[in-house]
């Protein structure tokens, strides 16, 4: 027989064996392939994820026939127009002679974005981030991508942007950085009355704490009829009162609270018992400004509590007493030294302590939550 003959016969043979077999599902079906040359266009129609995937397997058959090839490849064309594959939401099949595979985009092709001086760009792919310049190179500084002609400045930041891209300090962990500042969590053990710290949701404040009538911020022991109206203006609390000819002063009742010692009440202006209602409004001070301020948390010890109780009124911040109603009232018990506490979902801007009523009126350990600014 001429070897042409013989060739032929083989590949019929060939072609034979192979079309057995497709019904069997562990062997791969066999595909009729017009042209060949378009044998990554049809898959990259069928898998919208698929990129540039123009695999043509080696098992093409002469013939036209085509053995679908998805070995190492998860996705893309399996070489005979079909896919291998689809790639889940959020991913992109990358595709090659050797593999295909689903990865996950983390950028915007084309993106860029600073490393120090560095410029990184985001791949093709959307895959991950390249070195695509470097800044110092040309002694600018890399601003949001780009290399730029620019001065850092910091001034008494002592973290976040320095303006230039670039960082003005890092702070410890657990600390955010708000405005320059590194704060601690308002919840942290070491937050202390007067110093700024950080709500959860970032927002700035100042540390809750208790006041006792008997020191100051600072820690200095007080005497007796000591005005404390602005004393703790720092820790964000103001005391006052609804007349002029009173004021809120230490004395020297020891109530059954938690500090003991001295306690503060309303005065007038001769040391007397005055009966006037001791009221409380919260601040978030900047600078010599005092911004209302607002909190959620507020304790104290009120002592020789009228036989009806005594009233304490919580208001919101843009409501002060004598202007609106509260939007909440907590009453004492009839008699001895009692204990008010008052959790709120609405934020408390002023308290007001309705001591008219009782001529030996007296409270003790004043104690209250974060303070931020509503």
């Amino acid at each position: 027989m001429p070897t042409n003959e013989k060739r032929k016969l083989s590949l019929i043979v060939l072609a034979l064996l192979l079309s057995a077999g497709c019904g069997s599902s562990d062997k791969p079906s066999i595909y009729n392939i017009t042209n060949p040359e378009d044998l990554g266009s049809q898959a990259d129609n069928a898998v919208g994820d698929v990129l540039e995937d123009s695999f043509i397997p080696d098992n093409l058959l002469p013939d036209g026939n085509c053995i679908p090839d998805c070995q190492n490849r998860a996705c893309g064309n399996d070489g005979c127009g079909n896919s291998c594959g689809e790639c889940e939401e959020g991913t992109v099949c990358i595709a090659d002679a050797e593999a295909a595979n689903c990865k996950r985009q983390n950028c915007e092709p084309g993106e860029r974005k600073c490393d120090g001086s560095r410029i990184l760009e985001c791949n093709d792919f959307g895959t991950g981030f390249d070195l695509a310049g470097d800044c110092a190179l040309s002694s600018t500084q890399c601003v949001d991508g780009e290399c730029v002609d620019c001065t850092p400045d910091c001034g008494d930041r002592l973290c976040g942007d320095d303006g230039c891209g670039g960082s003005c300090g890092e702070c410890d962990a657990g600390d955010n950085c708000i405005e320059g500042r590194c704060l601690i969590p308002c919840e942290s053990p070491q937050c202390q009355m007067a110093k700024f710290c950080a709500l959860s949701d970032g927002t700035e404040a100042l540390c809750g704490g208790v006041i006792d009538c008997g020191h100051s911020l600072q820690g200095g022991t007080l005497g007796n009829y000591f005005n404390i109206e602005s004393m703790y203006n720092g820790a964000g609390v103001l005391f006052y009162t609804d007349t002029n000819d009173s004021v809120v002063t230490t004395n020297n009742w020891e109530l059954a609270s938690q500090s003991k010692g001295s306690s503060c009440a309303s005065l007038d202006d001769k040391n007397n018992p005055w009966r006037d209602a001791v009221q409380v409004r919260f601040v978030l001070p900047k600078g010599s400004v005092n911004q209302q301020g607002a909190t959620h948390y507020v304790a104290l010890y009120i002592g020789q509590t009228w036989p009806d109780g005594i009233a304490v009124e919580y208001y919101p911040p843009e409501t002060p007493p004598g202007s609106g109603q509260p939007f909440h009232t907590s009453y004492t018990q009839s008699e001895g030294t009692a204990f008010v506490e008052y959790f709120s979902d609405q934020p408390i801007g002023y308290v007001k302590i309705r001591a008219a009523d009782d001529p030996d009126f007296t409270m003790d350990d004043f104690e209250f939550g974060p303070i931020y600014h509503p």
